[in-house]
């Protein structure tokens, strides 16, 4: 995987920090901050969460 070089490095790679930044906040999802650098990974994760969310509560009905 790879991504802008743009990130900060100190703040850790891109594909270490976004998932927990969206277990963090899913139940709302709008509070994750994207990675300054990996702002489209962030958003395609983002959304991915919301349709896998989606489904789970599909199920539960």
């Amino acid at each position: 995987v790879s991504y802008n070089n743009n990130w900060k490095e100190e703040y850790g790679h891109p594909k270490d920090i976004i998932p927990g930044r969206i277990i963090e906040n899913q139940d709302d999802l709008e509070g994750v901050e994207a990675i300054t650098g990996a702002t489209d990974t962030t958003n395609i994760l983002i959304e991915a969460a919301r349709i896998a969310i989606s489904y789970m509560e599909a199920g539960d009905e």
